[in-house]
């Protein structure tokens, strides 16, 4: 073999590794970006999904803040449901009247609504407390109600306590 066969086969073989060596680079190349982008993708996943975590923290605490509330909105309206207020206890029951509209304001406020009690009975949204008999009301008709019930947003805080017709 001459000199030029020999360096004309060894530069071929050298070519075919170095193919075979990029090659390689580009395969780990192709690995190394799709790892990158399954990465940024479970970290984007991440983030909606701690996102979506405290927003759900911040509303069990508000719904927990206004169930305790709720008792106090009750005596209020007790409060002012009484008829037989003298004159003395007139300017009072005018300051629970300021105070009750100042409660409804800061229910408004996070969207937390009276649940509707003129409907049929709903088990999602009423407990029924009693059943009675009523020639005035259909079958399932809420008769009256013992206590409100709240809702906010989507979520009931307190269903209405109310008596159904049977």
């Amino acid at each position: 073999m001459t000199k030029d066969k020999v360096n004309e086969t060894d530069l071929n073989q050298e070519t075919t590794v170095q193919g075979s060596e990029a090659q390689t680079c580009e395969n780990q190349k192709d690995k190394l970006q799709e790892s990158y982008i399954r990465l940024v993708a479970d970290f984007e996943n991440y983030k909606r999904r701690v996102e979506k975590e405290k927003l759900g923290w911040v509303k069990m605490a508000q719904s927990n803040v206004f169930y305790d509330l709720l008792p106090v909105i009750d005596d209020f309206d007790r409060a002012l449901k009484e008829k037989e207020a003298d004159a003395s206890m007139t300017v009072w029951l005018e300051g629970f009247k300021l105070i009750r509209k100042s409660l409804d304001k800061i229910l408004d406020k996070y969207e937390i609504k009276y649940i509707d009690c003129s409907i049929p009975f709903n088990p999602e949204l009423h407990e029924a407390v009693a059943q009675i008999d009523s020639a005035n009301h259909k079958s399932g008709q809420i008769v009256e109600v013992y206590q409100s019930g709240y809702i906010m947003k989507d979520q009931v805080l307190r269903p209405a306590k109310v008596v159904v017709a049977k």
